[in-house]
């Protein structure tokens, strides 16, 4: 015999949508002796056994458990749509004893100050068919340390190229960005030494200084110290990813981003326990103003040529005459060509009207020392300045006729 308190909760289980085995896990009886019992409530107290709630949604549970929907949040949201109107707890019970147990391992918590920090990582999330072949598919997570705000972006690469565009969208999604930036030890930023020193790239530190941010890193085999976006990371794998379906890059972006402004700003935060988009309002972020260009082109870096020209996007813009041969950034903020040589700006033209033009400043060419006209412009005079000044804008081809080619 068990005792009344025991056969409540039989009961209770049961009207939950429970199988007899789980009620027998649960409870530590026989299954049969709780079918017994449940049988025997339903005559002592001359009632029929109404069906539980679940009922008519667990074979599509179990099914969609099958696929590796494992989180109830997101079993909820898939069972709302088809008319489910019961519990989360309800769903959490008849779900538990049905999936693997998941290990956790503790992580210190760093909390940091208005505006101070957002950290950045990558998640893998298989492969996908883009462009006529089968790429990797990446994910970029980036997360504000304060309020825990985030932005995703799904990608078929982790170059610096698709880095430093992934981190001008997402300061553009925040509206702004903080003071550090804290990383993982990921080989397109840094790479270690046999001493254990750090080399960090030389074009992402740029960057970085252009931008106006500190790059900040994990101590070596201690990713946990980044511990908000490695939740975040599990976050958007179990929250958003589990179940999902999309037709190609496109669609899948569209949909991290109305996840992002549905559910995950907008959720009460564990640690906080306030919305992640009101506690927004409250960071301190560096804001995007045109003296800091937050346009970045995907992949800043460009030679100047020997006659202070420098390409971009079919046409060519001079430079001065001093950073003939060097390596600039090249930003393009609306009809403004901007180009930067480590953090100072150093030109700015009108956008070509054209492609395939020629625009050039006389000041850029003035003052180059006599000896140095061989070494700047290869030993041939591009145009007096006479001249240049009469057509400060060519054509390529006319510039090629004028130079004698070779250009």
């Amino acid at each position: 015999m068990i005792g009344g308190r025991t056969r409540m909760d039989i009961r209770q289980l049961r009207e939950k949508g429970l199988y007899y085995k789980q009620i027998g896990e649960e409870l530590g009886v026989d299954p049969r002796t709780a079918a017994k019992y449940c049988g025997d409530e339903a005559e002592t107290e001359g009632k029929i056994a109404r069906p539980g709630i679940l009922d008519e949604y667990k074979e599509f549970i179990v099914t969609r458990m099958g696929e590796g929907v494992t989180n109830a949040v997101v079993m909820q949201r898939e069972l709302r749509a088809r008319g489910y109107k019961g519990s989360i707890s309800t769903l959490r019970a008849f779900m538990a004893p049905l999936r693997d147990d998941y290990g956790s391992v503790p992580v210190m918590r760093y909390e940091t100050a208005s505006g101070e920090q957002m950290q950045m990582d990558w998640g893998e999330f298989g492969k996908i068919f883009h462009q006529g072949r089968m790429r990797k598919l990446h994910c970029f997570v980036a997360t504000l340390g304060y309020s825990h705000y985030m932005y995703i972006e799904f990608t078929v690469s982790e170059s610096l190229a698709t880095l430093v565009d992934c981190h001008r969208r997402a300061f553009e999604y925040f509206g702004g960005f903080t003071k550090a930036i804290l990383y993982d030890n990921m080989p397109t930023i840094v790479q270690g030494t046999s001493q254990g020193e750090r080399i960090i790239n030389s074009r992402f530190r740029e960057f970085a200084e252009m931008m106006g941010f500190t790059p900040r890193f994990c101590r070596i085999r201690r990713a946990q110290t980044k511990g908000k976006v490695e939740r975040g990371i599990k976050y958007v794998r179990h929250n958003f990813w589990q179940g999902l379906k999309f037709t190609d890059l496109d669609n899948l972006n569209r949909q991290a981003r109305r996840w992002l402004l549905l559910e995950a700003n907008v959720r009460i935060h564990g640690t906080t326990h306030r919305m992640p988009r009101e506690m927004l309002y409250e960071e301190n972020l560096i804001s995007l103003i045109d003296t800091v260009p937050f346009i970045i082109a995907a992949d800043p870096r460009h030679k100047v040529s020997r006659d202070c020209l420098v390409s971009y996007d079919s046409s060519k813009y001079s430079v001065p005459w001093r950073y003939a041969n060097k390596e600039v950034a090249v930003i393009e903020c609306g009809t403004e060509m901007r180009i930067f040589c480590e953090g100072e700006l150093i030109a700015e033209h009108e956008k070509a009207p054209e492609k395939h033009s020629v625009v050039m400043k006389p000041e850029h060419y003035a003052g180059i020392p006599q000896g140095r006209y061989r070494e700047i412009l290869g030993g041939k005079q591009i145009l007096s300045l006479h001249d240049f000044e009469m057509v400060e804008e060519r054509s390529l081809k006319d510039y090629e006729s004028l130079e004698g080619g070779g250009f």
